[in-house]
Order: structure tokens, then C-alpha cells, then sequence
């Protein structure tokens, strides 16, 4: 299995491979209980990323299921309530996910260090 498919979809420490990234929810760790990698970044790095992967997911899933839509026949009124539940639903779904690619990303590009945590 690829590293950054490794990490993003155990969700662990990109540097270890061994850390968990969450404490709980979507409450990331500041650093990593293994290593100390701080997982944290500078000037909010982490969050931005993240959340436009989650989007991207989100309004991807959406016209999927618009086109699929489609393509069996007739929209009904309420399709636009169905196709807004899976975007919603795939946003919040994909976003430990999101964050822990990006977390990888942003490691194997140098963003994150082993120092202090910034608090």
C-alpha cells in the first residue's frame, strides 16, 4: 500500500505511521503521541486544505448522484433535498480523511517538524 494511502486511510502520524491523528470527532491531536511530530503547522496550514478536499468530495458526490439522477428518468421535486444530503453527508464523512491527507501532504512537503508545538 502506497505511504500516503497508508496514513490517510488508518488515519495516522504521517511521519511514524504509528500515532493516532484524533483524539476524538474531528478534534485533531496538536502533536503526535508517538514521534512529537507537531501535526498542528503554521498559521492554521492544517484546516484549509482539508476543508477543501472535504468540499471537493462533497460536490463531487452531489453531481454524481444528479447525473445518476438523470440518467434513470424524471427529477422529482425533492431531488435537490436528496442531492444536498449526500453533499452534506460526504463532507462530514470525508473530513478526517481530508485532514489526514493533507496532514501527509503537508509533512512530505516540509510544512511539519519534529519542534515545539506552537500554542
Amino acid at each position: 500500500m502506497p505511504d500516503w494511502l497508508h496514513a490517510t486511510v488508518r488515519q495516522r502520524c504521517p511521519a511514524c505511521n504509528e500515532g493516532r491523528l484524533f483524539e476524538r470527532g474531528l478534534s485533531m491531536r496538536e502533536s503526535c503521541p508517538n514521534c512529537g511530530l507537531n501535526l498542528v503547522g503554521e498559521n492554521g496550514a492544517q484546516y484549509g486544505g482539508a476543508v477543501s478536499l472535504s468540499y471537493g468530495a462533497g460536490g463531487i458526490a452531489a453531481l454524481l448522484t444528479l447525473l445518476v439522477w438523470l440518467r434513470i428518468g424524471e427529477l422529482p421535486r425533492w431531488t435537490v433535498w436528496v442531492v444536498l444530503a449526500v453533499a452534506v453527508v460526504t463532507v462530514i464523512g470525508s473530513f478526517r480523511y481530508s485532514k489526514s491527507f493533507w496532514t501527509w501532504l503537508l509533512y512530505r512537503s516540509g510544512e511539519l517538524d519534529h519542534g515545539a508545538v506552537d500554542r
